[in-house]
This record gives C-alpha cells, structure tokens and sequence, in this order.
C-alpha cells in the first residue's frame, strides 16, 4: 500500500509538470524492473527510483525534476563533449529532450567554435583560440547557475542494492559502497581500506578480500622496499608521498628520506654535511663516529670511527680503526661491553656472545664477563645465520648484519650468488638485495 501510494504522489509530479509525464514511462518501468531497479524515462531523462518506490526516492527524483533540460547538439572531437556534458550538470542543467543548444568545434593549430542557442549565434571564428577558455566564459553568460538537489540515488552493482548519495551533478549515479576488506599475505592477514596499497614494494587495488601468494621473489623496476615505500630510481612513492630523490634510500618513513649523502624532511633535500653509514631502529650511524636518533634530539660519539658493525634487537656491535671493540644498547644509549684487541677486522654478536675477527683467527667472547669461550682458527671471514656462525670463503661486506660477502669473484648473499649487487636492505620480515634491474625479497 505505501508503494502504491508513493507512485500515486509521484505521478501526480509528473502530471504537475507539462512534458514528464506520457505513456512511455509506464513501458520504461516496466522492463527496467527486470535490469535493476525501478526507472522512469520522462523528456529523454532517465530517472532512476531504486529497489522500489519509496517516499524519499520520490522526493529526490521530484527534485531532480525542477531542472531545467536541455538538447545538446555536439559536433565536434569526441573527447570534447563528456567534458561538455559535465559542465551542463554542475550548472544545474538535465541532458535530454529540451531546449536545443548546437556546440561546434574545430581543432586544428587553434580551436575555432560555434554556439548557437535560442536567437543566440556566437563564434570565434575570425580569431581562433588556443583553448576554449572563451568558449565557457560565452557558455556561463548564456546558462546561469541553477542550484543543484542535496541528494540523489545511487546503484551498487556488486550488492544489487540502491541507496542514497549527497552532493551530486546526476540524479542517479553507479557507485558501490567502498569499505575496508581482509588481505592474508603469505599467512598473515592485514585489513585495508579500499584503494590503492603498495605491499612489498608491489602496488595492489584492494577492492575485495584478498589473498597474495609470492610469485616471483623479483621485483622489476624497484630498486629499494621501505614498510609501504619503494624507490623506483628516481622517486620515492608511497600511498600518499612522492618525491624525487637522487639515490637509493637507506630509511624512508612518513616525510623522512636518509641516504648516505642525501636528508630529506619537512618537503626539503639536503646534501649531508656527514655522510651517513647506515640507519637502524630508528638511529643514524655518521661516518665521523658519533650515532644519533632520526629527529637528531640526541647524539652520542665515539672515539673512533666504525669501519664494521652489526646490528640485531636495539644492540649494536661496533669494530673501531683504533682497535676498539663495543657493544652498545640503543635504548639505554650505554655501552655494555668495551676491549681492545690487536688487528681487528670485522665484528658480530648473539645472545651474551661476541665474534671479534683478527688477521689469524676468530674469537668467541662472553659479553658479560669479556672471557674468550672459543678460537676458531680459520683464515675465513664469517657470518651470522639463524643464531649459529657460518665460515665463508671471502670478505664479507659492511655492515656485517647484512649477511652479503664476496669471493673475489662473485657476490653472496649467505649461499645465494647475486649479480649485479647494488644494496641491500633489511626489512621485518624480508632482506631486499637490490640489483641493477629490480629488488629480490628474501624472507628472514
């Protein structure tokens, strides 16, 4: 009975208004029940009313009714009349059967145009434009600015269901409810809002539930993975920051980009004045020894400059030009263990224990008491994998943490053999080697 009676209030509308309302518009109902809803078709405007006719969608569509229509006849580039068709809606203006006006343009090396309305007829025609800037300024003084419905009905295709939208240009509009959907990525399931997400340095749509398998561990064009940053070369991008950047990053978050020799913050790159070393939980290792937190509110220096560092867990090993060898917490910025030793030439650490490379062997430390648990007489260099030591044959590159070393031919990523080695970058949960054509992502 309401449905009934709301069609009968709206037909009355139609009556109302000479033009709306003829025979064709029960055909128009009819069928369209069967495709998505209710519509109505009156003066060449299709007036969609929803899953059914309600009081409010009445309401709408008779607001909608007291716009003015209008016939455009076009002729012209195609590409000019969606944008002509546009700016006759946010005037105010229904597309339909009304009242004729005739647009013409020409595009050559300028823009000529022709707008007839009415007893109106108005070129360009002995002074080509290069733009239709004239054209629209001619466009506002024919067709004044008609106050648009707060609201209008919308479709959502992928539940079948309408409802309604605010500040529109269309009385009806195809738009589903965008809302916030599970991503499991490799086991682990994240929640996104819907929209454009850069997850590893691959850049997805989320629009659904989605479940992301790794494919291909290489990365092609992404020369650096930052959490939801990449860098493609040239630009750091991320969901809602780009910007050019002159080399690859080592730490990126929110406005903050640090390379060794680049500092980007508050929308401005500086060269840095002491190059960077490398960066680490949020503190900032410089080439002159000293080591500070991202915001610089605190730095500490050393007496000496590193030439050899491993970092795990908020601790950070360091081996100095001066022989020195310390173990330093960077959440209590103390030192926890400090020696000397003769011909050092690399560092590392679990759990209470300290790896000290020498020309001739490789000693095992307790952190505690500095007591030598272990000599590992190898003239190898090592790494440090899954709490265990691992002997490799060749030099292995600083900062040690990074696990990459060379054999005087070929570089390594623990066992992995890589070409073309750029950088590599250490993740939560992912190594990222960046080669000369793309990123490799390694899991922990």
């Amino acid at each position: 009975m309401e449905t009934r009676k709301n069609f009968r209030s709206l037909r009355e509308t139609l009556k109302a208004r000479s033009g709306w309302y003829c025979a064709a518009t029960w055909i128009v109902l009819i069928q369209s029940v069967v495709l998505m809803g209710l519509t109505i078709e009156a003066s060449g405007v299709v007036f969609y009313m929803g899953d059914k006719i309600t009081k409010e969608a009445s309401e709408i569509i008779s607001s909608w009714m007291k716009q003015p229509v209008l016939t455009l006849l076009y002729e012209g580039p195609k590409e000019y009349k969606l944008e002509l068709e546009e700016y006759f809606h946010r005037k105010g203006y229904l597309l339909g059967d009304g009242e004729k006006v005739y647009i013409y343009i020409s595009r050559g090396e300028k823009i000529a145009w022709r707008v007839i309305y009415k007893d109106m007829d108005i070129d360009n025609f002995k002074s080509p434009s290069l733009d239709l800037t004239l054209l629209y300024q001619t466009l506002d003084n024919l067709f004044e600015k008609k106050t648009l419905p707060d609201k209008s009905i919308a479709f959502d295709p992928i539940t079948n269901q309408s409802y309604i939208v605010e500040n529109q240009i269309y009385p009806f509009v195809i738009r589903h409810k965008k809302g916030s959907y599970k991503v499991e990525i490799e086991g682990k399931v994240y929640t996104f809002s819907e929209g454009f997400h850069t997850v590893e340095g691959q850049e997805i749509y989320v629009g659904k539930d989605l479940k992301l398998e790794k494919k291909d561990n290489l990365l092609v064009g992404v020369f650096g993975i930052f959490g939801d940053y990449y860098y493609d070369g040239k630009q750091v991008i991320g969901k809602s920051f780009s910007i050019d950047f002159p080399e690859i990053p080592l730490y990126v978050d929110k406005d903050i980009v640090i390379s060794r020799n680049f500092w980007y913050e508050n929308g401005t790159l500086n060269q840095n004045k002491i190059p960077v070393l490398d960066v680490f939980n949020g503190f900032v290792l410089y080439s002159d020894g000293s080591i500070s937190d991202i915001h610089k509110l605190w730095r500490y220096e050393f007496d000496s400059v590193p030439f050899d560092w491993y970092y795990k867990d908020g601790i950070v090993s360091f081996a100095f030009l001066n022989g020195n060898v310390v173990l330093f917490d960077l959440t209590k910025r103390r030192k926890l263990f400090e020696g000397k030793y003769k011909k050092v030439l690399g560092v590392g650490f679990l759990e209470d224990v300290l790896y000290i490379r020498t020309m001739d062997k490789i000693m095992k430390l307790d952190t505690k008491t500095g007591r030598i648990l272990e000599i590992y007489n190898e003239n190898k260099d090592f790494i440090l994998i899954n709490d265990s030591i691992k002997f490799v044959n060749g030099i292995v590159l600083r900062p040690r943490y990074k696990n990459v070393w060379f054999d005087g031919i070929d570089y390594y990523f623990e066992d992995l053999k890589i070409s073309g080695l750029k950088e590599v970058i250490v993740g939560s949960n992912y190594y990222y080697i960046v080669l000369e054509n793309g990123t490799w992502r390694i899991r922990k």
